[in-house]
């Protein structure tokens, strides 16, 4: 039976999309990039994901059918473990690696004096999609371990960088106030 994505999953996956199309209109995006914003940052799920797969050693049909139904790469599981490899999406060397779109998202925050609004959303977009694609094969022990290290990684991140921003800004905080910073609206 096909199972449909969860709602959840589906509205937080929408946003982030959005997101990336307005991240595309800040002056962090650089214009160099060839591809969409949207399509990078799926792509960088898409690694993610696989990296996750490959905690466990196998990459199972589930896992294969998941990535189909979430994010559209259509790949079987020869063909998935066959990308991992070509593109070393597997092991602690990826998973100690923040992604691109994820660090333009947190400079974007930063840049435009939000509270982190943006980053944790994204944050919270792969927390949700890890857990949701570890449930979906019912294996999930070593995968839980890397998606935590995953996360905590990107969350230190957003934290080390605001603090740097923060003690860099200090003494100008006076003059920040003349100058509201526009929230990114969705």
């Amino acid at each position: 039976e096909e199972e449909k994505m969860s709602t959840k999953l589906k509205n937080i996956l929408d946003t982030a999309y959005t997101l990336c199309d307005n991240l595309e209109k800040t002056d962090v995006w650089d214009k160099a990039n060839t591809s969409p914003a949207r399509e990078i940052f799926r792509g960088e799920l898409f690694h993610f994901l696989l990296n996750l797969s490959f905690a466990d050693a196998k990459i199972t049909a589930k896992e294969s059918q998941f990535i189909e139904k979430t994010l559209g790469f259509r790949y079987n599981v020869k063909e998935m473990r066959e990308y991992a490899i070509a593109n070393r999406v597997y092991g602690s060397d990826f998973t100690n690696k923040i992604p691109y779109c994820f660090k333009a998202f947190v400079k974007a925050d930063n840049n435009l004096g939000q509270v982190k609004e943006t980053s944790k959303l994204i944050l919270q977009l792969y927390r949700v999609l890890g857990e949701e694609f570890i449930k979906c094969d019912g294996s999930g022990q070593t995968e839980s371990y890397s998606l935590n290290l995953f996360c905590n990684n990107m969350q230190d991140y957003i934290d080390k960088t605001f603090i740097e921003s923060a003690n860099m800004t200090f003494g100008s905080l006076a003059e920040k106030e003349k100058e509201i910073a526009k929230p990114i609206t969705f």
